[in-house]
């Protein structure tokens, strides 16, 4: 399959330290913005970031590619801001996520437990 080239790339983060880190592995150019407003993405573009998994699972559902930035923060420094050589120590990584629903196929709510192939 060979790789798209996205419409636009945005970057979804409040910490600066993730910010310049995703800027760094070659998504110099993409917009920065703190959080996702309804509307604004289209078809085609690319986020950047992390994402609550049903915000996640509607963008992928437009046709908008995710690539999820991880780390491994320790539970001490949950909630806390990171500081760039902090991040660096725990295992930074880029991954592209697809999530898809749970949900029955025509309906907004999500099967029972005994609907699901186990």
């Amino acid at each position: 399959m060979t790789e798209q080239k996205a419409r636009r790339v945005f970057i979804v983060s409040r910490h600066p330290a993730s910010v310049d880190w995703i800027k760094r592995q070659g998504y110099e150019q993409a917009e920065v913005i703190d959080h996702l407003k309804p509307g604004v993405l289209q078809q085609g573009d690319l986020v950047v970031g992390t994402l609550p998994l049903h915000i996640a699972r509607d963008i992928n559902e437009q046709g908008v590619r995710l690539i999820h930035f991880s780390l491994d923060v320790p539970h001490n420094m949950r909630g806390r801001e990171i500081s760039a050589e902090m991040l660096e120590e725990m295992n930074p990584r880029l991954e592209e996520l697809h999530v898809i629903s749970g949900r029955k196929p025509g309906t907004e709510s999500l099967a029972e437990p005994g609907d699901r192939d186990e």
